[in-house]
Parts: structure tokens; sequence; C-alpha cells
């Protein structure tokens, strides 16, 4: 009897090995530098306390922390580099801003854009198993170029790795749904690593899969998860580590801060200071945002749009009701106060014949006073053509792409970035 006993112990110490590793992640900090002399040091804190205990820690950068400011994305890029992230991933800012990003300085990572400078995914060595982390950005709602499906891209990266990695995780940007919707369809994926905007941390999604539960981590502070994975004799082709316990870290400022960056941060406030504060013009009247769309004349969008017909080669541009989130006050004005007006979408440009635009303007007018308004500009200039070139915004596609049809192109910037190069 005491021999089966010593040769059942036996087999378990051959055959049952024990993985465990530890994840933090963080980001989604969308151009916010001020606590990141803090969360370096929470970061360095926080890694080495998991390394005493499992050996293992990968650091995931879940990206979207890049804005329209150069000066802050480059502040950004050298607290990415001084945490020394295993993975970054490119997520929907990286891509809205990506022509104030130098994408070379930082090894970004997603499936579904196609970019020389941009990894598809990232291979880490944890002792003899090896960890894969991929990334998807929601990038479905642009109608833009150089976007692929990402769930053909997941299964080719499946098909290629799932013979040499022993664990698969993801970063998306995507919303909820549909993160449970792929580990449902991809049951090999490990965890998803959520990058989004989350009011309230309501815990670890688990979702039943196929091969074992999957998990769902929202983004909520410094992130910390920890994983075991038991090696039993039977070998499976795809491993799932059970995740163990999670922390999350909402006052990094108690574990201190970084010196270099926070003199980097003072440099930064000053520079965003001065920058914000530059008079851009002069207003005669004010406006709040109802006023904006209920006056026949708004001067202060007369004169910005003679500027971008001029700049875009345009005869008209439409401000969508949607697009505008302030008012502007009489008297002089700063550059701040512009942006601020204004969401964060790109220009959009597209030639109509003269009776699709009086089917857009009669629409128009049956919307005053509601969402779906706006205000043109530029009309009276131009009363009698046979086509007219718009200049509008992305919004403007929710409630009049009916009409314009797929006929339209996308420009490289957005007001906000127009007026901040003005």
């Amino acid at each position: 009897m005491k021999k089966i006993i010593f040769l059942i112990c036996m087999s378990i110490t051959i055959f049952a090995q024990e993985t465990k590793f530890s994840i933090i992640s963080v980001g989604n900090l969308k151009g916010n530098y001020r606590n990141i002399d803090s969360l370096k040091v929470a970061l360095d804190i926080k890694n080495k306390e998991k390394i005493a205990t499992y050996d293992n820690v990968i650091k995931l950068n879940i990206g979207n922390n890049m804005s329209e400011y150069p000066v802050k994305n480059e502040l950004m890029e050298t607290f990415v580099k001084k945490v020394g992230f295993n993975f970054n991933f490119f997520g929907k800012e990286e891509f809205l801003w990506k022509e104030y990003i130098d994408v070379n300085k930082i090894p970004f990572s997603t499936i579904n854009i196609v970019s020389k400078a941009i990894l598809p995914y990232q291979l880490m060595k944890m002792d003899d198993k090896i960890v894969c982390i991929a990334g998807i950005t929601n990038i479905y709602e642009d109608d833009i170029k150089g976007k692929i499906p990402y769930k053909r891209e997941l299964q080719n990266l499946m098909y290629m790795v799932e013979d040499n990695v022993d664990f698969f995780f993801l970063v998306t940007d995507l919303d909820r749904d549909e993160n449970a919707r792929i580990l449902k369809e991809f049951p090999m994926v490990n965890g998803i690593f959520e990058s989004r905007d989350t009011l309230y941390d309501f815990g670890v999604a688990t979702i039943d899969t196929a091969e074992g539960p999957s998990y769902i981590i929202p983004n909520y502070g410094i992130s910390i998860t920890d994983f075991s994975y038991m090696e039993k004799e039977e070998k499976k082709t795809v491993k799932k580590a059970s995740l163990k316990l999670r922390e999350n870290i909402l006052e990094p400022q108690k574990y201190g801060y970084d010196k270099d960056l926070t003199s980097y941060i003072n440099w930064a406030n000053e520079r965003v200071k001065n920058e914000n504060s530059l008079i851009v013009g002069y207003n005669n009247d004010s406006y709040n945002p109802y006023e904006i769309f209920l006056r026949e004349k708004v001067n202060f969008l007369d004169d910005l749009s003679d500027k971008l017909i001029k700049d875009f080669a345009s005869d008209v541009v439409i401000f969508p009701k949607k697009s505008l989130f302030k008012g502007l006050k009489k008297g002089l004005y700063t550059s701040l106060e512009v942006q601020e007006m204004f969401a964060k979408e790109k220009f959009i440009s597209f030639t109509v014949p003269y009776d699709k635009l009086k089917k857009i303007i009669d629409r128009n007018s049956l919307m005053r006073g509601k969402e779906e308004y706006f205000y043109i500009s530029g009309l009276d200039k131009h009363p009698l053509q046979k086509e007219y070139k718009i200049l509008s915004f992305e919004n403007f596609l929710i409630d009049y792409k009916d009409i314009i049809g797929k006929d339209y192109a996308v420009e490289k910037v957005g007001i906000r970035e127009y007026l901040i190069k003005k």
C-alpha cells in the first residue's frame, strides 16, 4: 500500500508542474500625463514584488494614450520607454493621432492595421513556455484605407502559432459584447485586456468556452492579474491558465514619484499652457451651443469657414450640431477654447450636384433645434452652381450618408488638429 502511495506521489511530481505568472497592465490615458511619474514608480515596485513570487511578469501597455498634442505624445513616449513594457498596443487614439506620433520610437502592435512599423503580435518567453500577445484596434466605424478584417487575421495567427505557443492573450478597444464573442469563437484565447473607458470596475468577466474559461479584464488604473497553469500528463494543444487574483491600483501617488518624469511633466505643463493660451482671434458676439444652431448668421463659424474653404479648396463648409460641444464668449479667444468646442473627428470632403445639396438642406430645415441639424457656411458666395465641393465632419455621415452615398473622402486631419497647426 505504501508503495502505491509513493508511486502516485512520484507521478504527481513528474507530471504536474505549475506555471505561475503575473500580467501588469496600464493605459487608456488619452494624453493625460499628469500621473505618469507616480505610475512609473508603482509599476516598478509591483513588478519587483511579483518577480519575487512568480518569477514571470509581463508588462502591458494597453494603448490609447496618445493625443493631438505632440508635446504630450513626446512625454508618453518617454514614459513607455522608461517602464520597458513587453507589449505596446496601437489603439484607436494612436491611430487617430498617428501623424503626431513617431511610431518607430515604440514597438507598437496590432493585427488589423497594415503598417511596416507596427508588429502584428509579440512573443514572450517564460521559462519553458511561450506567451503570444496580439492587439485588435477598433477602427471599424471609420471608412479608412489600410484596415483589414480582424477575425481573418486572428484566425491566420492562430493557425500559425498554435503549435508553438502555450498561452495566448489579446488587448482590444472593442466593446464588451464583441470581446465576449471573440472568446467564444476563439477559445484558445486565454484572456482579453480591455483598453476603453470604464466608469466603474465590475470585475473580471469569466466567459465559458469550448476549451474552458476565458477572461475579460477591464481597464481600471493599474491592473495586476495573477495566473496559474498546472501541467498534467495529458498534453493539450490549447493551454488555459486560471486567473487566481486581481489587484487594482487607483492611487499610484502613494508609491512615490520618478524625479526625471516629474521634471518632464513640469516642462510639458508650461509648453501646453503657452500653446493653449495663444490668442487666435476675436469674437464680436457671445454664443452658447444652442444659439449657434438657431441664429441665421454665426460670424465666428463664417470666419473659420473662410479659412477652411481656402485651405481645402472647397465651396461650402457644413458644421454638424453633433460636432460642437461648447459655445464661445465675446472677445479674444484662445487656441484651447476653440479646440474644446469641437469633437475629435476627421474632416470629410465630397462633391454633390445642386439637386443633392438642395435635398440635404431641405432635410436640415426640418431638423432645426435637433441633434441632426447643421450650420452651413459659404453657400451665399456660390448661390447657383452645377455641383459643390463640400467640407464637413465625420458626424455628418450619421444623418446624411444616405444622400451622399459612399463618394466621400476622410481627410488626414480633423478640426482640432487643424486649429492647433494654425
